[in-house]
């Protein structure tokens, strides 16, 4: 036992980023997903869960579900299904269940998950010897029940509305901030 967790610290310790040419970047995110999680999750979520599964390896899978984004928890179940070296990198001798990922991201809180993959997401970008890039866009939302058509006929002019501006990295296409405020109003 000592021999095994010995080893698995040097293997940790000499983590390193090397890009790999052979190597994918979901594979490369998953990487350091996992070493982020392993470092700020506890192994288990409870001392008599079943340890099938450790809490790190399911919450890097939800990391990278929303890394790809749209893509539902039965999509990234197939997606490991169809991976072997993912499957390797997380050390997953069999895929979970859909349900358990859902499980998995619902134990713990929603800014846990946006501060992990910050995490994530500041060590795979500062890997790169790119700067960042930045995109930044608004969409405005209806306040009121009336639809377009009755809104058009009764002559009714909207004054105001709900407007959400997002900021977007580029190369990663992870939505980095997001502020929601009142129209009518310019872009900010």
């Amino acid at each position: 036992m000592v021999k095994y967790t010995l080893r698995r610290q040097m293997r940790f310790s000499n983590f390193n980023l090397k890009r790999n040419k052979k190597e994918g970047r979901y594979k490369r995110f998953l990487k350091v997903a996992l070493f982020v999680t392993r470092q700020s999750l506890p192994m288990y979520s409870h001392k008599k869960s079943p340890h099938i599964y450790s809490l790190p390896q399911l919450i890097s899978c939800v990391l990278l579900k929303i890394y790809i984004r749209n893509m539902s928890y039965r999509d990234l179940e197939e997606f490991l299904l169809s991976s072997g070296d993912i499957k390797r990198v997380l050390g997953l001798r069999r895929v979970p269940n859909y349900s358990t990922f859902s499980r998995a991201c619902n134990r713990i809180k929603g800014k846990g998950i946006k501060r992990l993959l910050g995490k994530v997401l500041e060590v795979v970008i500062s890997s790169r010897s790119l700067g960042f890039l930045f995109t930044c866009d608004s969409t405005g939302f209806k306040e009121d029940v009336a639809g377009f058509y009755y809104a058009l006929r009764s002559g009714k002019k909207r004054k105001r509305w709900i407007k959400v501006f997002y900021l977007l990295d580029t190369r990663t296409q992870a939505l980095v901030s997001q502020v929601v405020g009142r129209g009518p109003s310019g872009d900010r």
